[in-house]
C-alpha cells in the first residue's frame, strides 16, 4: 500500500475486496485510508451488507457493523454511512474525514454522468485499465446530448491511455485519433503518433505526421521524447537482465533456466496486474 498503518483493531484473516481498488483490506484502518484515497469509487458495491458482515466477522466489531446496517435499513445517503464508519474507527484526522465527506456530499448533488466520469478516472489512475475502459464506454453509450464535444473527446483520450498502458497500441491510436477529432487537443494527436513509435513503425509515424500536417520541429521533439522514455530504468534493467541471461546460457545452463523462469514469472505477474479488473 506504500504506507505503514498502525492498526488498533483486529486484523482480518480474510481480506475484504473492494472492486476497482488493487489493495486487499485487512483492517478498519486500511479501509479508512482507502476511503480517503478512492472516494470517487465509493458506490453500492462497497456500501453493502457484505461489508457489514465482514466488519462483524473479521474485525469483531459487531457494534459498528450494526450501526452501519441501521444506515442501510434507513436508506441513508452514502456519505452518512461513511461518516459513521470513519468516526467510529477514528483513523483519519478530523480534517481528512471532513474532506472525504465534503467530496461525497458534492458527488451526491452532481449529475450521474459527472460522477461516473470521476469513477472511471479513478479506475484509470489506480491501474485498473480494463475496468476503466468498460466505465468510459458505458459513459459514451449513455445520453450525451448535453455533453460538449471536448468532454466526449477527453473520454476517448482516456480510453486510448488505458489501451496504451495495456500495450494495445492499435486500439490506443484509434481512440487518440477519435479524441483529437472532437477535442482538437494537440496532446491527443501526439499520443496517437507516439503509439506508432511504440510499435517501432516509423513509416506509420511519418504518414500520420504528414496526414495531420505536424511540423518537423514537433516531429523531432516527439522522437526525442520517445527515445528518452524508451531508456527508462525498467527498460534498462530488463536489457541488463537479458544480456546477463545470454552470458549464462553459454556458461551455466542450469542457472540460465532458473533465472529465465524467474523473469517469466515476474512478467506474468506484471501482465496479470495490468489486465485485472
Amino acid at each position: 500500500m506504500g504506507e505503514l498503518l498502525l492498526c488498533a483493531d483486529k486484523v482480518a484473516t480474510k481480506p475484504f475486496k473492494w472492486h476497482g481498488v488493487i489493495e486487499k483490506i485487512y483492517s478498519l484502518e486500511e479501509l479508512s485510508y482507502l476511503l480517503k484515497k478512492n472516494t470517487f469509487l465509493i458506490d453500492d458495491n462497497l456500501i453493502s451488507e457484505e461489508l457489514c458482515d465482514w466488519i462483524e466477522e473479521e474485525t469483531c466489531n459487531k457494534e459498528l457493523a450494526n450501526k452501519l446496517r441501521m444506515c442501510l435499513q434507513k436508506d441513508e445517503r452514502k456519505s452518512v454511512f461513511v461518516m459513521v464508519l470513519l468516526q467510529e474507527v477514528g483513523y483519519l484526522t478530523p480534517k481528512e474525514r471532513d474532506n472525504v465527506l465534503q467530496l461525497m456530499r458534492e458527488m451526491e448533488t452532481k449529475p450521474k454522468f459527472e460522477v461516473d466520469k470521476l469513477k472511471a478516472d479513478q479506475l484509470l489512475k489506480n491501474g485498473k485499465f480494463i475496468s476503466s475502459i468498460k466505465e468510459y464506454k458505458q459513459l459514451l453509450a449513455s445520453e450525451l446530448e448535453n455533453v460538449n464535444s471536448t468532454k466526449i473527446g477527453n473520454i476517448w483520450h482516456n480510453i486510448g491511455t488505458a489501451y496504451a498502458r495495456l500495450y494495445q497500441f492499435d486500439d490506443a491510436r484509434e481512440n487518440f485519433l477519435k479524441a483529437y477529432a472532437l477535442n482538437a487537443n494537440e496532446l491527443s494527436l501526439e499520443m496517437a503518433l507516439l503509439t506508432t513509435l511504440c510499435e517501432k513503425n516509423e513509416k506509420k509515424f511519418n504518414e500520420l505526421a504528414e496526414e495531420y500536417d505536424v511540423d518537423i520541429v514537433k516531429v523531432n521533439k516527439m522522437k526525442r521524447a520517445y527515445e528518452n522514455y524508451s531508456f527508462n530504468n525498467d527498460t534498462v534493467n530488463y536489457m541488463e537482465k537479458t544480456h546477463s541471461l545470454e552470458i549464462l546460457r553459454k556458461n551455466d545452463y542450469r542457472q540460465y533456466e532458473k533465472d529465465t523462469n524467474e523473469i517469466i514469472i515476474e512478467l506474468k505477474e506484471e501482465y496479470r496486474k495490468l489486465c485485472s479488473e
